[in-house]
C-alpha cells in the first residue's frame, strides 16, 4: 500500500489546471508591430494624382486615404479574430494597437476634411451623416471588438482548462481508487479474520496494522476528493455559464451590420457578420467541451466515485475513514479476547464503542487545551512580550492582538497592554505562566486518567486504535 507521501506526489503529477499552452500560434510582437507600421505608413500615403493635379490635398483624396486604412484595419482586425491565445498581449491589446494605428488615423483624415471645408466656406451638410456614420461604425469596432477579444481570451483558457482536465481525470481517479480498493479489500479480509478459528494474537495484529495502513488512505482519498470537487466548483461553477450578454448584442449587431450602417462600403461590411459567425462556432465549441467535462466529473461530483465498492457506496468523502470502525473495533475486541483467553468478547467490544463515543466527546476538550495553552499561544506570548515595550508600542500591540488566537492570553494581553511602558511584558507573562500551570495540572490529571482507562482495552494513548 502506498504511503500518504506516495500517493500526494502522485496526484501532484497529474494536477487538474496545469499551465495553460498556447492556442495556434500568433506573430511574434516584433513582427505584428512592423507589419502594422509598415501598413500604416503605406494607406496613409497620398494616392497617386492623375492629369497633372497638384498642391494640397483635396476633400476627395483624404476621404480615399480614410477609406484605404479602414479597409487595412479590418483585414488586420480578420487575422486577430480568428486568434486563439492565453496572452492578453496577442489578443484584447493587438486589437487596440490596430484601432489605434489604423482607424484613428482615418478619423483624422475626415478632421481635416471638414477643416478645409470650413476654411473654403463650403456646407459639410451634403457629406457630414457619411464621416459621422464611419466615426460611429469604428468606435464600435474598436470598442465592442475590444471586450469580444477579452472574452473569446477568457472562454478559450477556460475551453483548454476543460480539456486538459479532462485528459487528466482517468489517472486523478485511478490513483484515488485503487487506494479504496486496497482499503475495501484489507477490511473484507478482517470481516473473514473474525470467523477463522485457532487465530493467534499476531494474526489479529497484522490484520489490524493494514486497516489502520488502510485508515490513513482513506483519510487522504477523502481530503483530496473533496479538495478537488471544491477547486472544479471554484474555477468552473456549478453549472454551464451562459453567453455574456455583452457579447451576445455585439453579435447580433454585426450581423445586422449592413442595416445599422447603410453607407458602409462592400469592402468593410462582410467583415463583421463573419467575426459574429466565428464568435459563435468557438461558443458551440465551449459548450461541447463543457458538456464531455460535465459528464465525465458527474461521478465525482455527485460523490459516486466510490459506489461500485460495496463498503463505499454511499458514503461521503468526508466520512471514508470511519468506515473502517466497526471492524477495527471488532478486531480490537478479538485481540483481547485472545489475550485474555476469554470468550466474553461481546462484552470487550461493547467497552470499545464506549470508548470511542467518550473519546469523541473528549476531543474538544483537548483541542481547547491546545489553542489556549499549546506550543502556539506560548510562541504568540513570546512574540508579545519581546515587542508590548518597544519603541513602536502602539503599532505593535495592533499587530499582536490581531493574531492572538488563546482566548486567555487575548484577555491578559488586554488589560496588561494598559500598563505602564516597562511593565507591561512582565504582567503578560507572570499572568500568563500562572494560570498556564494551574491549567497543565488539571489537563495532565485528566491525560493521565485517559491514557489509563484506554491502556485496560488494549488501546494506544492518543486518538486512533
Amino acid at each position: 500500500m502506498l504511503t500518504p507521501q506516495r500517493i500526494a506526489a502522485a496526484l501532484a503529477a497529474t494536477l487538474l489546471l496545469a499551465a495553460p499552452l498556447r492556442g495556434a500560434e500568433p506573430p511574434s510582437k516584433y513582427k505584428f508591430e512592423t507589419e502594422l507600421g509598415n501598413k500604416e505608413t503605406s494607406l496613409a500615403t497620398v494616392p497617386d494624382r492623375q492629369g497633372g493635379v497638384t498642391g494640397p490635398m483635396r476633400p476627395a483624396e483624404f476621404m480615399a486615404v480614410a477609406s484605404n486604412l479602414q479597409a487595412g484595419a479590418m483585414e488586420t482586425l480578420d487575422s486577430l479574430i480568428v486568434t486563439e491565445s492565453h496572452n492578453s498581449s496577442e489578443m484584447e491589446e493587438r486589437w487596440q494597437q490596430t484601432c489605434r494605428a489604423l482607424f484613428h488615423k482615418a478619423a483624422t483624415f475626415y478632421d481635416e476634411v471638414e477643416r478645409l471645408m470650413a476654411e473654403r466656406k463650403e456646407d459639410p451638410a451634403r457629406t457630414q451623416p457619411f464621416r459621422d456614420e464611419m466615426r460611429k461604425f469604428m468606435d464600435d469596432i474598436e470598442q465592442n471588438g475590444h471586450a469580444c477579444m477579452v472574452w473569446r481570451r477568457r472562454t478559450f483558457t477556460k475551453k483548454f482548462d476543460m480539456e486538459h482536465a479532462i485528459d487528466n481525470y482517468p489517472s486523478f481517479v485511478a490513483a484515488m481508487r485503487n487506494e479504496v480498493k486496497e482499503a475495501q479489500d484489507a477490511l473484507l479480509a478482517g470481516q473473514a479474520l473474525l470467523s477463522r478459528t485457532g487465530l493467534k494474537v499476531k494474526d489479529v495484529e497484522d490484520q489490524l496494522e493494514k486497516i489502520r495502513e488502510a485508515c490513513c488512505m482513506l483519510q487522504w482519498s477523502g481530503s483530496l476528493a473533496k479538495e478537488r470537487c471544491s477547486k472544479i466548483k471554484e474555477e468552473f461553477g456549478d453549472k454551464t455559464p451562459e453567453l455574456d450578454r455583452n457579447v451576445e448584442k455585439t453579435m447580433t449587431d454585426w450581423k445586422a451590420v449592413a442595416d445599422r450602417y447603410p453607407n458602409l462600403s462592400r469592402t468593410l461590411s462582410p467583415y463583421p457578420p463573419k467575426w459574429a459567425g466565428k464568435m459563435k462556432d468557438q461558443w458551440d465549441a465551449f459548450l461541447r467541451v463543457r458538456k464531455d467535462f460535465d459528464t465525465t466529473y458527474a461521478p465525482l461530483l455527485e460523490g459516486k466515485l466510490f459506489d461500485d465498492l460495496s463498503l463505499f457506496k454511499g458514503v461521503a468523502y468526508g466520512e471514508l475513514n470511519q468506515v473502517p470502525d466497526a471492524t477495527k473495533t471488532k478486531l480490537i475486541a478479538k485481540r483481547e479476547a485472545l489475550k485474555r483467553k476469554t470468550a466474553d468478547q461481546a462484552a470487550i467490544q461493547k467497552a470499545l464503542e464506549d470508548e470511542r463515543r467518550l473519546s469523541a466527546e473528549e476531543r474538544p476538550k483537548w483541542r481547547e487545551y491546545q489553542d489556549t495553552w499549546g506550543p502556539g499561544p506560548e510562541r504568540d506570548l513570546r512574540l508579545l512580550v519581546a515587542n508590548v515595550d518597544s519603541a513602536s508600542r502602539e503599532r505593535q500591540i495592533s499587530l499582536i492582538a490581531a493574531r492572538i488566537k488563546s482566548p486567555t492570553l487575548s484577555a491578559l494581553f488586554s488589560t496588561a497592554a494598559r500598563a505602564a511602558v516597562g511593565t507591561a511584558s512582565d504582567a503578560i507573562r507572570n499572568a500568563w505562566y500562572k494560570a498556564k500551570e494551574q491549567a497543565d495540572a488539571e489537563y495532565n490529571t485528566w491525560w493521565n486518567a485517559r491514557v489509563q482507562r484506554r491502556a485496560k482495552l488494549g488501546l494506544k494513548p492518543g486518538w486512533d486504535d
